[in-house]
């Protein structure tokens, strides 16, 4: 198989060149480039996943999205898998949530494409989000610990590429898990007497993890 990779530089993008091979790499420099190729499979790593930041208006994030789907349409691969974000269902109507919606659709009006839709990633390579927090000791004050979040983890996403059947669509996520059960297993004299309650609430269906299997990779994480 001919296969390409957008983004590399990522948490996602990264962990695929760790676990799989790739014949090109592509990123905003060079994309402009893709359609000199006839590629089997272009896996969508990109653009950034900064949530915050995007949401902010702080990036570019609406032209780096029309920048991959041109690219995408101009080279008409055999086969996309698009690496997209949950929030393309469940926060439609913010800038990130949105962007990644048009990603998705745009790509699947152009070629046959897999969209698999990530939730919170677990993995060597994450920056952000409570698990890291927790580990490194950051912002621990600004836990919401009433929140209910699903999780993935990344070093399983080669598994769900090679199983990736066009025009499918696929909430990579686990059962729901509140924050205040994560800060019990791990930092217990950080959960609140009294559960605040939260609008952050996550429930994606249907399941790929159980919470079992999630806490069973969160603490090889936080070893």
């Amino acid at each position: 198989m001919f296969r390409a990779l957008i983004g590399s530089q990522g948490t996602v993008g990264s962990t695929l060149l760790d676990h799989m091979a790739f014949d090109h790499v592509f990123n905003s420099d060079n994309i402009g480039t893709l359609e000199n190729y006839d590629f089997d499979q272009v896996v969508v790593a990109a653009p950034s996943g900064n949530r915050l930041a995007i949401n902010r208006g702080a990036t570019n994030d609406s032209e780096d999205v029309w920048d991959i789907i041109t690219a995408v349409k101009r080279a008409r691969p055999a086969h996309v898998v698009l690496i997209g974000s949950v929030d393309a269902v469940t926060a439609p109507k913010t800038h990130y949530g949105n962007n990644r919606a048009r990603l998705e659709y745009y790509l699947a009006e152009s070629v046959p494409t897999t969209v698999l839709r990530l939730s919170t990633l677990i993995g060597s390579h994450i920056k952000k989000n409570v698990l890291h927090d927790i580990k490194y000791n950051l912002f621990l004050d600004k836990i919401d610990a009433g929140a209910e979040i699903q999780w993935c983890v990344i070093n399983d996403l080669p598994r769900f590429i090679d199983q990736a059947q066009p025009r499918d669509v696929r909430n990579i996520v686990s059962e729901p898990i509140a924050n205040w059960e994560i800060l019990q297993r791990y930092r217990p004299e950080l959960v609140p007497a009294e559960i605040p309650h939260s609008t952050v609430r996550y429930n994606q269906q249907p399941y790929c993890y159980s919470k079992q299997q999630i806490f069973a990779a969160m603490d090889e994480y936080m070893l």
